[in-house]
């Protein structure tokens, strides 16, 4: 079975982690979700450990003892990914939510399609958790026909 892994860097996301968290589901593939903790000052980390037993999926933490900023803590999800032998990797950010089958949909897809090597998905803007404007990527992959 593929292990898929996505990586949530966090930084003072209470009020949406819990939201991102739910929305992350799949029938076909085991999962992991790596929270990279960028020194958050809110309650952000206390929800994570409250919810993490009640999710169907594991959830490893890394605390930075500092901020360091998203693309370093993303680094540090990454080789914690690659050190559990993750097949694909899956970057959502804390305050994002996937809609319902994303993973299964693009795993699906990357599976049957070797010859691409990243993904994106479309996406909506909300306000108040109403859609205000829907944005739809069209674009083939830069990386497609390439090799």
């Amino acid at each position: 079975m593929k292990k898929i892994f996505y990586l949530i860097p966090i930084f003072d996301s209470a009020s949406t982690i819990l939201n991102c968290l739910t929305s992350i589901n799949s029938s076909k593939y085991h999962k992991e979700v790596i929270i990279i903790n960028d020194n958050s000052n809110d309650n952000s980390l206390e929800i994570v450990n409250a919810v993490k037993d009640h999710l169907p999926f594991v959830i490893n933490i890394i605390n930075n003892n500092e901020n360091i900023g998203i693309s370093a803590s993303l680094n540090l999800g990454i080789e914690l990914a690659l050190k559990k032998h993750a097949d694909y990797l899956i970057r959502l950010d804390s305050d994002d939510f996937n809609e319902f089958h994303r993973t299964d949909y693009q795993i699906d897809f990357m599976e049957k399609n070797p010859n691409i090597i990243i993904t994106s998905s479309s996406a909506f803007i909300l306000k108040n958790n109403k859609i205000i404007f829907p944005f739809i990527l069209r674009l083939q992959s830069f990386f497609e026909n390439r090799i």
